[in-house]
């Protein structure tokens, strides 16, 4: 289920790039499907693009290994 939202969170990111709820929203499905690697690096995206999204920075830390 999380590889599909993947797939569609990915797919609206190439119509969104710099919208940081689909970075934060992909983030999730990566981190779910266990791409902890990749989760961070949305997280961190979503928090380049806004740095008072509190949900991704929470998120962020408290991914296994960073």
């Amino acid at each position: 289920r999380y590889e599909e939202a993947v797939t569609h969170y990915e797919a609206a990111l190439k119509q969104s790039p710099n919208d940081p709820v689909i970075w934060f929203n992909a983030g999730i499905a990566h981190e779910m499907n266990g791409d902890i690697a990749q989760a961070a690096q949305h997280y961190d995206r979503a928090l380049a693009l806004n740095p008072d999204f509190s949900a991704a920075a929470q998120r962020r830390v408290n991914l296994p290994g960073f």
